[in-house]
């Protein structure tokens, strides 16, 4: 099968989700689309719900430096990743590369030089940052190309390709 490439432009993108997003809603209003929120007991035809789980907290922060406004963003809700992090054996940092070769499809380094700077200090437990991209060039690629490798050193931590298995 051959691949056809064409480029997109950012208002092509916008335009593109936002019929997407028409289209879902347009959907869901017909009862096409189900709820997607954390709820067991649905009784559709009472329309009655039991809700399960409380809402999550949210932090924003505004900046311009990635690094910094991710470790503030994280050191608002300290108290609930702490929590949240009782009685595991490990940490998991997932960036996402959507591919390995065009920057704005990846994750920033630097945000996760932020939440690294917010957890090396709080956590004595291995951090593992792993990603398993479905571009063909590999995961290690992904982490050359976007500067990860030097965050073995800097932190002490490992850098997994999920797509080789269990670590």
């Amino acid at each position: 099968m051959k691949r056809i490439h064409t480029k997109m432009y950012r208002p092509q993108l916008l335009k593109l989700l936002g019929f997407g997003a028409a289209g879902l809603g347009a959907l869901r209003v017909h009862g096409y689309v189900g709820s997607y929120l954390p709820y067991e007991g649905q009784n559709l035809q009472t329309g009655t719900l039991k809700k399960v789980l409380d809402p999550g907290t949210v932090s924003v922060v505004r900046g311009s430096d990635c690094r910094d406004i991710t470790f503030q963003t994280l050191m608002k809700i300290e108290d609930e990743i702490m929590a949240s992090l009782e009685g595991k054996k490990r940490i998991l940092v997932k960036p996402n590369f959507v591919v390995t070769d065009v920057p704005l499809c990846a994750t920033n380094v630097d945000s996760v030089r932020g939440i690294l700077d917010f957890l090396k200090p709080r956590w004595k437990g291995p951090i593992v940052v792993g990603e398993s991209t479905a571009s063909r060039d590999g995961t290690v690629t992904g982490f050359r190309n976007y500067g990860y490798l030097t965050l073995e050193k800097e932190y002490g931590i490992s850098l997994t390709d999920l797509n080789e298995g269990a670590t």
